[in-house]
Protein backbone atom coordinates (compact mmCIF):
# COMPACT_ATOMS: atom_id res chain seq x y z
CA UNK A 1 0.00 0.00 0.00
CA UNK A 2 0.74 3.33 -0.69
CA UNK A 3 2.63 6.02 1.41
CA UNK A 4 0.13 8.80 2.08
CA UNK A 5 2.88 11.43 4.46
CA UNK A 6 6.77 12.08 3.61
CA UNK A 7 7.18 11.38 6.81
CA UNK A 8 5.82 7.62 6.00
CA UNK A 9 4.17 6.74 9.47
CA UNK A 10 4.52 3.16 10.30
CA UNK A 11 6.83 2.39 7.06
CA UNK A 12 9.30 -0.29 7.45
CA UNK A 13 12.15 2.01 8.80
CA UNK A 14 16.03 1.47 6.54
CA UNK A 15 13.79 1.34 3.51
CA UNK A 16 11.02 3.96 3.39
CA UNK A 17 12.29 6.74 5.57
CA UNK A 18 14.14 8.26 2.48
CA UNK A 19 10.86 10.06 1.57
CA UNK A 20 11.07 13.04 3.36
CA UNK A 21 14.44 13.48 2.16
CA UNK A 22 13.25 13.20 -1.32
CA UNK A 23 10.66 15.72 -1.14
CA UNK A 24 13.01 18.26 1.04
CA UNK A 25 15.51 17.45 -2.06
CA UNK A 26 13.24 18.87 -4.52
CA UNK A 27 11.85 15.58 -6.10
CA UNK A 28 8.21 14.91 -6.84
CA UNK A 29 7.09 11.55 -5.22
CA UNK A 30 4.51 9.51 -6.69
CA UNK A 31 3.54 6.71 -3.92
CA UNK A 32 0.89 3.97 -5.12
CA UNK A 33 -1.41 1.49 -3.88
CA UNK A 34 -0.96 -1.79 -5.99
CA UNK A 35 -3.53 -3.60 -7.45
CA UNK A 36 -5.38 -5.76 -4.83
CA UNK A 37 -4.32 -3.15 -1.80
CA UNK A 38 -4.75 -0.07 0.23
CA UNK A 39 -7.64 1.64 -1.74
CA UNK A 40 -6.28 0.22 -5.53
CA UNK A 41 -9.36 -2.63 -6.66
CA UNK A 42 -8.47 -5.51 -8.58
CA UNK A 43 -7.02 -9.69 -7.61
CA UNK A 44 -3.13 -9.84 -6.36
CA UNK A 45 -1.54 -11.37 -9.16
CA UNK A 46 2.19 -11.14 -7.78
CA UNK A 47 3.69 -9.05 -10.15
CA UNK A 48 2.18 -10.37 -13.23
CA UNK A 49 3.31 -8.45 -16.11
CA UNK A 50 0.16 -8.68 -17.84
CA UNK A 51 -1.59 -7.48 -14.98
CA UNK A 52 0.30 -5.26 -12.19
CA UNK A 53 3.24 -4.77 -14.98
CA UNK A 54 0.48 -2.80 -17.07
CA UNK A 55 -1.55 -1.21 -14.57
CA UNK A 56 2.69 0.34 -13.44
CA UNK A 57 2.58 1.79 -17.35
CA UNK A 58 -0.72 3.31 -17.30
CA UNK A 59 1.10 4.85 -13.61
CA UNK A 60 3.84 6.60 -15.60
CA UNK A 61 1.52 7.29 -18.82
CA UNK A 62 -0.32 9.06 -16.39
CA UNK A 63 2.24 11.09 -15.10
CA UNK A 64 3.62 11.66 -18.25
CA UNK A 65 0.17 13.66 -19.46
CA UNK A 66 -0.80 14.75 -16.19
CA UNK A 67 2.34 16.52 -14.62
CA UNK A 68 3.92 19.11 -16.29
CA UNK A 69 6.52 19.64 -13.54
CA UNK A 70 8.33 16.46 -14.32
CA UNK A 71 11.86 16.55 -15.80
CA UNK A 72 12.83 15.87 -19.29
CA UNK A 73 16.14 14.66 -20.94
CA UNK A 74 17.87 11.89 -22.46
CA UNK A 75 17.14 8.67 -20.62
CA UNK A 76 19.05 5.52 -19.64
CA UNK A 77 18.92 4.54 -23.20
CA UNK A 78 19.83 7.55 -25.07
CA UNK A 79 16.08 8.50 -25.74
CA UNK A 80 15.73 12.44 -26.05
CA UNK A 81 12.80 14.20 -24.25
CA UNK A 82 12.51 11.12 -21.91
CA UNK A 83 10.80 11.59 -18.34
CA UNK A 84 13.74 11.54 -15.52
CA UNK A 85 12.07 8.93 -13.39
CA UNK A 86 13.56 6.86 -10.42
CA UNK A 87 11.81 4.43 -8.66
CA UNK A 88 12.66 3.00 -4.71
CA UNK A 89 11.06 0.40 -2.63
CA UNK A 90 11.61 -3.06 -0.91
CA UNK A 91 10.57 -6.43 -1.59
CA UNK A 92 7.30 -6.08 -3.62
CA UNK A 93 8.50 -2.44 -3.62
CA UNK A 94 11.55 -4.02 -5.43
CA UNK A 95 9.89 -6.32 -7.78
CA UNK A 96 7.55 -3.36 -8.97
CA UNK A 97 11.10 -1.71 -10.18
CA UNK A 98 12.32 -4.82 -12.25
CA UNK A 99 9.23 -5.51 -13.75
CA UNK A 100 8.47 -1.88 -15.20
CA UNK A 101 12.24 -1.61 -16.28
CA UNK A 102 11.83 -4.70 -18.70
CA UNK A 103 8.65 -3.59 -20.18
CA UNK A 104 7.89 -0.39 -20.50
CA UNK A 105 7.83 0.23 -24.12
CA UNK A 106 9.50 3.59 -23.90
CA UNK A 107 12.12 3.26 -21.13
CA UNK A 108 11.04 5.74 -18.83
CA UNK A 109 12.78 4.70 -15.91
CA UNK A 110 16.41 6.17 -15.38
CA UNK A 111 17.51 4.66 -11.94
CA UNK A 112 16.32 2.08 -9.59
CA UNK A 113 17.12 1.01 -5.98
CA UNK A 114 15.49 -2.33 -5.21
CA UNK A 115 15.26 -3.32 -1.80
CA UNK A 116 15.76 -7.33 -0.60
CA UNK A 117 13.25 -8.33 -3.79
CA UNK A 118 13.55 -11.56 -5.74
CA UNK A 119 14.96 -12.56 -8.51
CA UNK A 120 13.11 -15.77 -9.52
CA UNK A 121 9.47 -16.11 -7.39
CA UNK A 122 10.15 -20.20 -8.05
CA UNK A 123 13.49 -19.96 -6.36
CA UNK A 124 11.97 -17.83 -3.39
CA UNK A 125 9.12 -20.59 -3.25
CA UNK A 126 10.15 -23.93 -4.14
CA UNK A 127 14.27 -23.64 -4.38
CA UNK A 128 15.55 -26.84 -5.81
CA UNK A 129 11.81 -28.07 -6.29
CA UNK A 130 11.30 -28.29 -2.46
CA UNK A 131 8.56 -26.23 -1.33
CA UNK A 132 9.26 -23.58 1.43
CA UNK A 133 6.61 -24.65 3.13
CA UNK A 134 6.95 -22.40 6.28
CA UNK A 135 8.07 -19.65 4.93
CA UNK A 136 5.11 -19.34 1.95
CA UNK A 137 2.50 -19.84 4.31
CA UNK A 138 3.25 -17.32 6.81
CA UNK A 139 3.32 -14.57 3.79
CA UNK A 140 0.16 -15.88 2.52
CA UNK A 141 -1.04 -16.12 5.79
CA UNK A 142 -0.40 -12.59 6.89
CA UNK A 143 -2.29 -11.66 3.75
CA UNK A 144 -5.02 -13.11 4.53
CA UNK A 145 -5.13 -11.92 7.93
CA UNK A 146 -4.88 -8.29 6.85
CA UNK A 147 -1.40 -8.32 8.33
CA UNK A 148 0.07 -6.81 4.63
CA UNK A 149 -3.11 -4.22 4.20
CA UNK A 150 -4.58 -7.45 1.62
CA UNK A 151 -7.17 -10.37 2.38
CA UNK A 152 -7.45 -13.69 0.53
CA UNK A 153 -10.82 -11.64 -1.55
CA UNK A 154 -8.26 -9.73 -3.05
CA UNK A 155 -5.38 -12.51 -4.26
CA UNK A 156 -6.33 -13.84 -7.63
CA UNK A 157 -8.12 -17.58 -7.29
CA UNK A 158 -5.65 -19.49 -9.43
CA UNK A 159 -2.96 -18.16 -6.31
CA UNK A 160 -5.18 -19.17 -3.97
CA UNK A 161 -5.71 -22.97 -5.24
CA UNK A 162 -1.92 -23.05 -5.75
CA UNK A 163 -1.09 -22.21 -2.54
CA UNK A 164 -3.33 -25.14 -1.30
CA UNK A 165 -2.36 -27.29 -3.49
CA UNK A 166 1.17 -27.12 -3.03
CA UNK A 167 1.21 -27.16 0.63
CA UNK A 168 -1.12 -30.38 0.79
CA UNK A 169 1.18 -32.17 -2.12
CA UNK A 170 4.31 -30.33 -0.74
CA UNK A 171 4.83 -30.06 -4.82
CA UNK A 172 4.73 -27.22 -7.83
CA UNK A 173 2.63 -27.78 -10.40
CA UNK A 174 3.85 -27.36 -13.93
CA UNK A 175 1.57 -24.36 -14.26
CA UNK A 176 2.11 -22.86 -11.13
CA UNK A 177 5.71 -23.10 -12.41
CA UNK A 178 4.91 -21.28 -14.96
CA UNK A 179 3.32 -18.82 -13.41
CA UNK A 180 6.01 -17.42 -11.14
CA UNK A 181 8.46 -18.02 -13.22
CA UNK A 182 6.53 -15.39 -15.48
CA UNK A 183 6.48 -12.60 -12.43
CA UNK A 184 9.94 -12.80 -12.11
CA UNK A 185 13.22 -10.68 -13.35
CA UNK A 186 14.54 -14.32 -14.01
CA UNK A 187 12.08 -14.52 -17.02
CA UNK A 188 13.78 -11.72 -18.81
CA UNK A 189 17.19 -12.03 -18.10
CA UNK A 190 17.57 -15.68 -18.50
CA UNK A 191 15.12 -15.46 -21.75
CA UNK A 192 13.24 -18.71 -21.40
CA UNK A 193 9.65 -18.87 -22.17
CA UNK A 194 6.80 -20.52 -20.27
CA UNK A 195 3.76 -22.17 -21.50
CA UNK A 196 0.93 -20.49 -19.38
CA UNK A 197 0.56 -17.35 -17.05
CA UNK A 198 -2.20 -19.53 -15.19
CA UNK A 199 -5.06 -21.17 -16.50
CA UNK A 200 -6.78 -20.02 -19.92
CA UNK A 201 -3.59 -17.40 -19.85
CA UNK A 202 -0.69 -17.04 -22.26
CA UNK A 203 1.71 -14.65 -21.68
CA UNK A 204 1.91 -11.57 -23.10
CA UNK A 205 5.76 -10.30 -23.09
CA UNK A 206 8.44 -12.44 -24.79
CA UNK A 207 10.91 -13.37 -22.29
CA UNK A 208 13.90 -10.49 -24.04
CA UNK A 209 16.20 -8.95 -21.83
CA UNK A 210 15.41 -5.95 -19.81
CA UNK A 211 17.38 -2.84 -20.78
CA UNK A 212 20.47 -1.38 -19.21
CA UNK A 213 19.52 0.88 -16.12
CA UNK A 214 21.55 2.74 -13.26
CA UNK A 215 20.62 0.77 -10.01
CA UNK A 216 21.28 -0.09 -6.93
CA UNK A 217 20.52 -3.21 -5.11
CA UNK A 218 20.65 -4.04 -1.69
CA UNK A 219 20.64 -7.44 -0.84
CA UNK A 220 21.79 -10.20 2.24
CA UNK A 221 24.83 -12.05 1.11
CA UNK A 222 23.53 -15.04 2.92
CA UNK A 223 19.92 -14.41 2.17
CA UNK A 224 18.28 -17.90 1.50
CA UNK A 225 14.87 -16.73 0.07
CA UNK A 226 15.92 -13.58 -2.20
Amino acid sequence: SRSTSPDCPGCVIGLDENLRILVDAGYGVISIDELGHGETQGLIRLMDPDHEGKSLIAVLDWAEGKLDWIARGTGAGGQKNNLIVGAVGGSYGGAYQLLLNAIDPRQRLDALVPEITFYSLVYALAPNDVLRAGWDLGVYAAGQSGGSGVDRAHYDPFVNSFMLEAVTSNQMTDAGRDFFAYHGHSYFCEGVPVATNGPGRVPGFAPNPPPRVHAMFFQGMRDPIF
